[in-house]
């Protein structure tokens, strides 16, 4: 039973864009958890932060950064934005 719980759980997961953007995703399961919120409105929520206070402090705000830049993460999510949600926004 094991093999066709973890084949599921790979499926699920090739089907789910959010997984090939790891900041996002890990960012939207810790507000999910913490807030209750559905996965829809954090992201409705990150973007509105993410366009009213830039990248570098968003990312800073919520533990993102990496080597002191929000680079990466502003990267990840403009990425996974333009492709789930509304392409050519940034």
């Amino acid at each position: 039973m094991g093999y066709f719980k973890n084949l599921a759980i790979e499926q699920e997961e090739q089907n789910d864009p959010l997984c090939k953007y790891p900041m996002v995703e890990g960012l939207v399961y810790d507000m999910r958890s913490i807030g209750g919120l559905t996965t829809d409105l954090c992201l409705e929520v990150m973007k509105e932060s993410f366009d009213r206070l830039g990248p570098y402090e968003f990312a800073k705000l919520n533990g993102k950064l990496v080597n002191n830049s929000g680079e990466e993460f502003a990267m990840q999510f403009m990425a996974f934005w333009n492709e789930v949600k509304q392409p050519g926004t940034y």
